[in-house]
């Protein structure tokens, strides 16, 4: 009986530990960073819900909100059953980017920049999402990151009309960006993912 209630309590702390270390390093520093990059979404198209903006262009911001709200989600419920935590505000290196957009609320600049600023951050999150989706460890954030690149890649090509029609969205149904647009912005999310990590990735 003593043995068996010594490997019951053995059991036990070896759950208790997976669960309090579901995610290694490399996974949770990649969680956060999504995380993060999603929450600039969200806040930039809660942003253009308040401004004097396109039709189309406040649209997309609601359908961009909804979306970010839902990847939210989704990513805090992983977090939290992995026992680790997620930021739920943007990163200060995204601060920068925030400021600029707001220096135009009001002024008749404002949707361009808006739409260039989420352009860029959709950018990001489709970059994060899509490496992960292959490259995470474990196998929820890897079925998280899969679900969420069609998602993510949809909004992307909506963005990418309203920029092509100075934010009002006529012209023919939205066509997946041209290659060589795919491949610079590859290469920015490569370049950015450097600059905002501090440990490299295998």
């Amino acid at each position: 009986m003593r043995i068996r209630r010594e490997r019951h309590l053995a059991c036990e702390l070896l759950e208790e530990k997976t669960l309090l270390s579901g995610l290694s390093p490399r996974d949770t520093e990649a969680l956060q960073e999504i995380a993060s990059i999603n929450n600039m979404g969200m806040f930039l198209s809660q942003l253009a819900l308040l401004e004097n903006v396109p039709a189309g262009v406040k649209q997309n911001a609601s359908i961009v909100l909804t979306d970010g709200r839902n990847l939210d989600l989704s990513i805090h419920e992983l977090a939290s059953s992995k026992g680790t935590i997620v930021p739920s505000d943007i990163d200060s290196t995204d601060e920068p980017i925030a400021k600029h957009v707001l220096d135009e609320v009001g002024k008749s600049d404002f949707t361009r920049t808006y739409l260039e600023s989420l352009d860029l951050t959709e950018t990001l999150l489709y970059g994060e999402l899509s490496h992960e989706s292959t490259a995470a460890s474990d196998a929820s954030l890897k079925l998280l990151a899969r679900n969420s690149v069609p998602l993510v890649s949809s909004d992307l090509t909506a963005v990418d009309q309203l920029e092509t029609h100075n934010g009002s969205g006529a012209g023919p149904a939205a066509a997946p960006c041209p290659a060589a647009r795919r491949t610079a912005r590859r290469s920015t999310v490569r370049t950015s993912r450097s600059s905002r990590r501090l440990t490299q990735r295998p």
